[in-house]
C-alpha cells in the first residue's frame, strides 16, 4: 500500500505535507479537502480518499493532485482511470518534476499499461456519444483507456437508433471498432386528408360511384327526379308530404326516415281531397 509520504502538493515528497495556496476561498476549502482525504487515504478508505482529493482538485484546480488521485485509483484497482490520471499528471507537470517523480511516474505508467487496454470508436455519422457500464467516455471519433475484460459499449446520436457493441479489452492491445448508426424510423403520423373510413379513404369515397342506400348510414340525395314525383301527387297534404320527402332528401338523413316519410306521401296521394295543387 502507498503511504501518504508519496504525496505530493503542491510538490512535497518528504513527511511533511505540503497545504494549498492560502488566500483564496477555492484555496482554503481545496486544503481542507486535502487533509481530509490523507487522513482517510491513511486509514485504507481509499474510496472517501479519492471523493476528498477530487473534490480539492476542483476547488483549486492543482495539478499535483492528480497524482494523489492516480494513487486512489491505483488502490482501488481501477486502472484505467489511474492510467489517465497519471499521464494528465505529466502532461500537465512534467517539465516541474524532479527525475526520481518523473522516473516514478513513467514505471507505474508501464506496469499499468499491462492492465489496462486501448479502444478506439469511430462511428458513421460521428459525434456519438460512447458510454460503458452507465458512464460516458466520450463522443466519436473516441480513443480510450478501459479496464481489461469483456465490455459493452453503447453509441447514441439523436436522430439515430442507439447502437451496442461487445469489445474484449486486452492488456496492452489496442482494439478498433466502426459504427455504422441506423436513421430512427419517424413515428407515424395519420394525414388527415385521407382518414380511414373502414377500409377505405376519405377522397375515395368521394369519388367512388354511388351503389344505392344501405340501411342505417348516412346519405346525402340530389334533387334530381324530385320534380317528377311532385308532378304525380295530387292533393294539398299529398304535396306537402312531397316537399317534407324531397327536403329530406336533399339533407343528410337515414333510409328509415325517407322510408316513412315516402310511405306518408302515398298515402296523402291516395286520398280524396278538394284541394288542387
Amino acid at each position: 500500500m502507498a503511504v501518504c509520504t508519496t504525496f505530493a502538493y503542491p510538490n512535497r515528497t518528504d513527511a511533511s505535507v505540503g497545504a494549498p495556496p492560502a488566500g483564496e476561498p477555492e484555496a482554503d476549502e481545496a486544503k481542507d479537502h486535502f487533509r481530509r482525504g490523507v487522513d482517510l487515504f491513511t486509514d485504507g478508505d481509499f474510496d472517501s480518499a479519492l471523493f476528498e482529493f477530487e473534490t480539492a482538485h476542483g476547488a483549486s484546480g492543482n495539478a499535483h493532485l492528480l497524482y494523489n488521485i492516480a494513487v486512489c485509483h491505483y488502490e482501488l484497482h481501477e486502472y484505467a482511470e489511474a492510467t489517465v490520471a497519471y499521464r494528465k499528471y505529466l502532461a500537465e507537470l512534467d517539465d516541474t518534476l524532479d527525475d526520481e517523480r518523473r522516473l516514478h511516474v513513467r514505471e507505474r505508467l508501464e506496469k499499468l499499461d499491462l492492465r489496462v487496454g486501448t479502444v478506439i470508436v469511430e462511428s458513421s455519422p460521428s459525434g456519438a456519444v460512447v458510454s460503458a457500464d452507465g458512464e460516458v467516455l466520450g463522443v466519436t471519433p473516441l480513443e480510450t483507456t478501459l479496464d481489461l475484460g469483456e465490455r459493452e459499449l453503447v453509441v447514441s446520436r439523436e436522430g439515430y437508433m442507439v447502437a451496442t457493441e461487445q469489445v474484449r479489452v486486452v492488456g496492452g492491445g489496442r482494439t478498433a471498432i466502426t459504427v455504422e448508426l441506423r436513421v430512427a424510423a419517424a413515428p407515424l403520423v395519420p394525414d388527415q386528408t385521407t382518414r380511414v373510413s373502414g377500409s377505405r379513404t376519405v377522397d375515395e369515397l368521394a369519388t367512388a360511384p354511388n351503389t344505392g342506400l344501405r340501411t342505417g348510414s348516412f346519405v346525402a340525395l340530389g334533387v334530381a327526379g324530385a320534380a317528377g314525383v311532385v308532378a304525380a301527387v295530387t292533393g294539398g297534404l299529398a304535396v306537402g308530404a312531397d316537399r317534407d320527402l324531397q327536403s329530406e332528401r336533399e339533407s343528410v338523413t337515414t333510409r328509415g326516415s325517407l322510408d316513412d316519410n315516402a310511405s306518408r306521401r302515398d298515402n296523402l296521394a291516395s286520398r280524396p281531397t278538394s284541394c288542387s295543387v
